[in-house]
C-alpha cells in the first residue's frame, strides 16, 4: 500500500471511529436507555461490542491466550457497534439503537478475558463470543432500577463481579 492509500485509509479509521464514539454519549442519556433497555435490566454500559460467531478463531488461542487485534476498535469486517451490555436474571444481551442484537443464558457464559488493550472477550459454552470495547457508564433513567459502573473499576468494568457469581473465570 502507497503513502497516499494509507493516509486515505487512516483517515476513514479515525472518522468512523470518532463518529461511532460520539453515539456513546447519545444513546447513555435516561430517555434513549429507558427506551431501548428491557425493565428487568440488572446491570447496563454502553461501548462498542462486536458479536463474534467464532470467539475461538477470533482470539487465535485458548482462552486467556494472548493473541489478536486490540478491542478498542475493530476493522468494519467485525460489525462492532456502539451499544448497551446488558444482564438481566437469566441473559446476557446485546443491545443497538435498533434493539436486540445478541442474547445468551448467563448459564452458557463460561469466561471473561481480558488480555487485550481496551476490552474483553466474553466466551461462551458454544462458539459465539463477544469482543467488547471500553464502555462506560449510562444514565439511570427514573423508576429504573438497574446498576451501572461508578467511580474507579478496573479493566471488566464491573462485569466479572456481575458474572463471577455464575461460575463465570476471569482471564486477566
Amino acid at each position: 500500500m502507497d503513502h497516499q492509500a494509507r493516509r486515505l485509509s487512516s483517515m476513514g479509521f479515525f472518522k468512523r471511529f470518532f463518529g461511532q464514539m460520539s453515539e456513546v454519549g447519545a444513546m447513555a442519556k435516561a430517555d434513549v436507555v429507558a427506551s431501548l433497555v428491557p425493565a428487568d435490566a440488572l446491570y447496563v454500559t454502553i461501548g462498542p461490542i462486536a458479536v463474534l460467531p467464532d470467539v475461538w478463531a477470533f482470539n487465535g488461542g485458548e482462552r486467556g491466550s494472548v493473541y489478536g487485534k486490540d478491542l478498542g476498535y475493530l476493522p468494519a469486517s467485525y460489525r462492532q457497534e456502539i451499544a448497551y451490555l446488558v444482564r438481566t436474571p437469566d441473559r446476557l444481551m446485546v443491545i443497538e439503537r435498533s434493539g436486540p442484537r445478541w442474547s445468551c443464558g448467563i448459564d452458557r457464559i463460561t469466561d471473561l478475558d481480558g488480555h487485550r488493550r481496551g476490552g474483553f472477550l466474553v466466551w461462551t459454552s458454544g462458539r459465539e463470543g463477544l469482543a467488547v470495547g471500553p464502555q462506560t457508564p449510562v444514565e439511570v433513567p427514573p423508576g429504573a432500577s438497574f446498576r451501572t459502573p461508578r467511580g474507579m473499576m478496573n479493566l471488566f468494568i464491573g462485569w466479572d463481579q456481575e458474572l463471577m457469581p455464575y461460575g463465570v473465570r476471569r482471564h486477566f
